[in-house]
C-alpha cells in the first residue's frame, strides 16, 4: 500500500508525467495498456465498460517500470528496520503492537476485504445468497476485530498502569 501510493505518478517518488491512453487507460512511463496489463480486468463482453460507470476495475498497484527497484527496496528495508526497532526498544511490549497488528490486519485482510472485492468485482451478478454470505462475513469480521481490538487494548491499560 505504501509502495503504491509512494511510487504512483505524481507522488514524491513516482514519475511526473502521466497521460491517458485512448481508451481512458492510464500510462505513464512504464504502465501497460488495459488489452495488455493482467492487473486490469477485462469484461467478457465486446464493449470496455462495466457494471460499475464504465472504467476498468484494477486488481493491484501497478508501480510504473521506470522506478527503480533500488527505492523499493530502500523502502521495504526500512519498514523491516523500523519495526525490529521498535522490537528491541519495547521488548516485553512489542507483543501488544503485534496483537493490536493481528486484531486489525487480520480481520481486515482475511473477512472484510475478500467478501469487499467479491460484491464490488461481481455487483449486479450475484445471488441473493451469495450477498447474504459476503455480508455476513464482513459482519463477522468487524465484530470479531472489534472484540479483539478491544481484548488489546484492556490488556495494554491493565499493563501500563501497573505501579512500577
Amino acid at each position: 500500500i505504501i509502495e503504491g501510493w509512494l511510487f504512483a505518478p505524481g507522488m514524491c517518488c513516482g514519475p511526473a508525467t502521466v497521460s491517458t491512453g485512448e481508451n481512458g487507460s492510464v500510462q505513464s512511463d512504464g504502465f501497460l495498456n488495459s488489452q495488455s496489463d493482467p492487473l486490469l480486468l477485462n469484461d467478457d463482453d465486446d464493449d470496455d465498460q462495466d457494471d460499475s460507470g464504465g472504467e476498468k476495475l484494477t486488481v493491484a498497484v501497478a508501480i510504473p517500470d521506470s522506478v527503480s527497484a533500488w527505492k523499493r527496496n530502500v523502502l521495504r528495508t526500512l519498514l523491516v528496520t523500523a519495526s525490529g526497532g521498535l522490537a528491541l526498544l519495547l521488548k516485553d511490549d512489542f507483543a501488544y503492537i503485534g496483537a493490536f497488528n493481528g486484531a486489525v490486519g487480520s480481520t481486515i485482510l482475511a473477512y472484510i476485504l475478500p467478501c469487499a472485492i467479491h460484491l464490488k468485482l461481481y455487483k449486479g451478478s450475484l445471488g441473493f445468497g451469495s450477498i447474504i454470505k459476503d455480508v455476513l462475513i464482513i459482519l463477522f469480521g468487524f465484530v470479531g476485530g472489534s472484540i479483539s481490538l478491544y481484548s488489546v487494548i484492556q490488556r495494554m491499560i491493565r499493563q501500563f498502569s501497573k505501579p512500577l
